[in-house]
C-alpha cells in the first residue's frame, strides 16, 4: 500500500464519521445566543449550559434544515450541559465513552454554526481515565484533551472518533482552553437534569486556603492537608452551623477535604440536606452540621 493510498483511505474514513455523525448535530439559537448540540435520545438534545443562558426555549436547526422549537429542560452550569427537549425528529449517533482513547488517536470536532455541519480535526493530546472535578464541584469521568480548535458556534457540538461514535460533548467553559465532557459523564447528567431539571450545587458560604498539617494538628486530624477558613458570610450556612475564623475543615459528609475542589464536590447534590462537618480547631476535632444552600451567583463554596 502506498503512501498515498494510505492517506486517501484515512481521508475517505473521517469524511464518512462526519456522514454518521452529521445528522445528530443540531444548531441551536436561543435568542442572541448561538451554539450546536447532539441529538442524545427520543426528543432529547444536549449542548453546553452557555448555548442556552437563562432563556426557557430555543430555536434549533436540523440536519435537513428544517427548524423546530425546543424547551430547555436543566442546566447543570458544574459541567456546562444543558438539556433540551423538542417534538422534532431526532437521528441520535452511536456513541463510545472514550475509555479506550490514547494520546495520538485522531479525532473530529464537529458543529452546525450555520445550516450545514461543519469539520475540523486534530490529536488527542492528553487522556486519562482518573475522574476530576470541575472549578464548579461536577464530577468527570475521565481526562479527554484534543489539540484541536473550536471555532465560534461549535461549542455543544460533538467530539467523534474516527470510526464515527460521539465521544463527548466540546465545551470551552470550563477549563482554560477548552476540554470534552465524556458520554457517560453526559448520561449521567441528563438523567439528574430529567429527574430534577437544573441542578443546584451547594454552598456554605466560607472563605478558605489550603494548608500542609504537621506535628500535633496532622496526627489529631489523621491526615495532613485541610482548608483553612479565612473568612465566614455572616448569616451563612457554616455560620449558622458554628464554624469560626482559624477552624480548619477536614471532612463534609466523609469526604476528605485537602482543596478547594474537594470542598465542591463534597456540596454537589447536598442542597437541602443536613451534611456532618468535621474540623479542627485549636488542635481539637469539632463535629459540627452545616445545611448547603444554594450556590450563590459569583461565589465559590
Amino acid at each position: 500500500m502506498t503512501k498515498q493510498t494510505t492517506l486517501s483511505s484515512l481521508s475517505d474514513a473521517l469524511a464518512e464519521a462526519v456522514v454518521r455523525v452529521g445528522p445528530s448535530v443540531v444548531r441551536i439559537r436561543a435568542r442572541r445566543r448561538l451554539g450546536s448540540g447532539v441529538a442524545w435520545g427520543d426528543g432529547l438534545i444536549v449542548t453546553v449550559a452557555g448555548a442556552v443562558g437563562r432563556h426557557d426555549t430555543a430555536r434549533i436547526t436540523l440536519h435537513d434544515g428544517s427548524e423546530h422549537d425546543a424547551t430547555v429542560l436543566g442546566v447543570d452550569p458544574a459541567t456546562d450541559l444543558a438539556l433540551l427537549s423538542t417534538e422534532a425528529p431526532l437521528s441520535p449517533g452511536a456513541r463510545t465513552d472514550g475509555s479506550e482513547l490514547t494520546v495520538g488517536h485522531l479525532v473530529l470536532v464537529l458543529g452546525r454554526p450555520g445550516r450545514t455541519v461543519r469539520a475540523t480535526f486534530g490529536i488527542v493530546s492528553g487522556h486519562s481515565n482518573t475522574a476530576w472535578t470541575t472549578p464548579l464541584g461536577g464530577a468527570v469521568s475521565r481526562v479527554v484533551e484534543v489539540d484541536a480548535t473550536l471555532p465560534g458556534g461549535f461549542g455543544g457540538g460533538p467530539l467523534v472518533d474516527a470510526s464515527g461514535r460521539i465521544v463527548g460533548i466540546n465545551s470551552r467553559s470550563l477549563v482554560h482552553g477548552g476540554t470534552t465532557i465524556p458520554s457517560d459523564t453526559v448520561d449521567a447528567v441528563v438523567k439528574k437534569l430529567c429527574e430534577q431539571g437544573t441542578q443546584e450545587r451547594g454552598w456554605i458560604g466560607v472563605m478558605f486556603q489550603g494548608v500542609d498539617l504537621t506535628g500535633a494538628d496532622s496526627v489529631a486530624a489523621d491526615q495532613a492537608r485541610g482548608l483553612l477558613v479565612t473568612g465566614v458570610a455572616e448569616g451563612g450556612p457554616a455560620d449558622t452551623a458554628g464554624v469560626k475564623l482559624g477552624d480548619i475543615l477536614l471532612r463534609v459528609n466523609a469526604h476528605t477535604l485537602s482543596a478547594w475542589e474537594d470542598l465542591a464536590g463534597s456540596l454537589s447534590g447536598g442542597v437541602g440536606s443536613e451534611l456532618p462537618l468535621e474540623v479542627l480547631r485549636a488542635g481539637v476535632k469539632t463535629d459540627l452540621t452545616v445545611a448547603p444552600v444554594a450556590r450563590p451567583r459569583r461565589r465559590r463554596c
